[in-house]
């Protein structure tokens, strides 16, 4: 159902007020992900794709602890996804995500190229999107912005996830299908940047409060 205008007023504020609360939590986090975008290396910029790997239909502070699980152990970087798959416990399809992480290791690692440097030589947010959707295994749309905005080359992109979705069916009616293509994602991605453009907010501030919003917490 659509929210009225007077309902969808209230939500305005109601994000406008999480925003000065919580901005400099936010800021401190984005300035986080601009200084990877500056820093990071090849290992780093992986490890943060492994994150994104993993955060599908899973909490992203046990995708998280999940990450940090394989480096300790080393299979992160050296592991089988026979020896990977038991420890992924904290998250769902972890037979399916542990196979994506070892290929796009292999990917990162074995192709005589640079993921930083194939990053940059796409100079395009839109343009790295499309190629990590159509390199990486187990990187969709949305993992793939969210791969992007927690490193800085994409803090424009909008992360599309239920709860971010779930917000935009109620204040523009969309459907929210069981899966985005890339001509829908676009689509739902406008409308947020819309919607952030009447608060005089960026993008990637407005996924923050959405998700602050529905789930208490400001991570990446």
């Amino acid at each position: 159902m659509v929210l009225s205008s007077v309902d969808m007023h209230s939500l305005d504020e109601r994000l406008l007020i999480l925003y000065e609360d919580k901005k400099r939590e936010i800021e401190d986090r984005i300035g986080e992900f601009l200084s990877l975008r500056q820093e990071a290396d090849d290992r780093r910029l992986f490890e943060e794709l492994a994150f994104c790997t993993l955060t599908p239909q899973a909490k992203p502070l046990e995708a998280q602890r999940t990450l940090e699980h394989l480096k300790h152990l080393g299979l992160l970087w050296e592991g089988s996804p026979e020896k990977i798959s038991p420890h992924l416990h904290r998250v769902r399809f972890r037979h399916t995500k542990a196979i994506s992480l070892v290929y796009n290791r292999t990917q990162c690692f074995s192709s005589g190229w640079s993921l930083r440097g194939k990053l940059e030589s796409l100079k395009e947010a839109f343009l790295m999107r499309r190629w990590l959707v159509k390199t990486m295994r187990g990187i969709g749309w949305k993992e793939a912005s969210h791969f992007l905005r927690n490193t800085g080359f994409g803090l424009e992109l909008a992360i599309l996830d239920r709860h971010v979705l779930r917000m935009l069916s109620q204040r523009f009616g969309v459907v929210i299908p069981s899966s985005l293509s890339e001509k829908r994602y676009e689509e739902y991605e406008r409308l947020l940047q819309r919607w952030a453009e009447t608060l005089s907010l960026p993008v990637a501030v407005m996924d923050f409060l959405i998700f602050y919003e529905k789930t208490g917490l400001i991570f990446k």
